[in-house]
């Protein structure tokens, strides 16, 4: 079978529904229509049922945990130099900024950089980028962060931290998904993007939503909690299944994009998820700590995003 195409395995009906319950709650309480289940992206086989087991009464998470793996704190690389070939089919000057947390400037590297080398001189690209915070953090400070800097476009990528890893949405004595959790988390998510989507289109300015990729290999170790909430560790005897959250999310995030697109506000998907269903088995597509991208998946991300935004500003 090939990697661009995936079947539904028989227990199909069954995340249906899990999906279709979880997003009429998480997308009715941000005032969204639901999901249309037939339109929607097809679940993987490789997604099970006793992986989307539901515990109804779950533990509540640790605070403080993120999803990503050990990592130098990172400070904003917010560079506005950019080189090399130019891209004759989209307009210039404008400025544009990336907005979200590591995985656009994490261990020193990043995708924008690849996007620089695609753009003309004429480009301003601002690299926004803050290690292990969240979409509500991103709300709080969009006016400091984005909109007192008055850049054509924005990029936005939340959603690794959001969910608090392993410790955030499983049930750590089952080590399957916390329902009441998971939705509640999802919720605040969608809600924190809706509201950066339509504060940033409502000021003329363009957005484009990344979406949420899988994790390498499809689980993520625990992390160690001090009883101040802060991470002392990770422990990788200890891993929780992770690409049913990915995959859910995503799926309301390509909902997100279509429902405010349909009511005007000039947002624009960049299907990660896709793309890495589509090439993530490739060497380098990932870092070695399963989340940030690597070398290769820097690159097809940067002509991923290159492809939208052409489509977008075309003379």
């Amino acid at each position: 079978m090939s990697g661009r195409s995936f079947r539904a395995n028989t227990g199909r009906e069954g995340l249906l529904q899990f999906f279709r319950a979880l997003t009429l709650i998480t997308l009715t309480a941000c005032q969204a229509r639901p999901i249309d289940l037939n339109t929607a992206p097809k679940i993987p086989a490789s997604i099970s049922i006793a992986t989307l087991s539901i515990q109804q009464n779950g533990a509540q998470s640790s605070t403080a945990a993120s999803l990503l793996t050990q990592l130098p704190t990172d400070t904003p690389d917010e560079s506005a130099v950019i080189t090399n070939v130019a891209t004759p089919t989209i307009k210039c000057p404008r400025t544009l900024l990336f907005y979200g947390d590591s995985r656009l400037g994490a261990l020193g590297v990043s995708f924008v950089d690849n996007i620089k080398k695609l753009l003309a001189p004429c480009y301003n690209l601002i690299n926004a980028s803050y290690w292990a915070h969240t979409a509500q953090w991103g709300l709080a400070n969009l006016q400091d962060k984005v909109v007192s800097r008055n850049p054509d476009d924005v990029a936005l990528w939340w959603g690794a931290n959001d969910f608090d890893g392993c410790n955030g949405t499983i049930n750590p004595t089952t080590n399957m998904p916390d329902r009441v959790e998971f939705i509640a988390r999802l919720s605040a998510y969608v809600s924190a993007m809706k509201s950066q989507i339509e504060t940033l289109s409502g000021l003329g300015m363009s957005v484009y939503l990344f979406d949420e990729p899988r994790v390498n290999g499809g689980l993520l170790p625990w992390a160690i909690v001090d009883n101040n909430g802060k991470i002392t560790g990770y422990d990788h005897n200890h891993l929780c299944s992770w690409n049913w959250v990915s995959d859910a999310v995503a799926l309301a995030q390509k909902q997100l994009v279509a429902d405010e697109s349909a009511q005007g506000q000039k947002v624009t998907l960049v299907d990660v998820w896709q793309l890495y269903m589509d090439d993530g088995t490739l060497t380098g597509m990932y870092s070695t700590d399963v989340v940030h991208p690597g070398v290769v998946g820097r690159e097809k991300i940067a002509e991923l995003f290159i492809s939208m935004y052409s489509r977008n500003h075309q003379p």
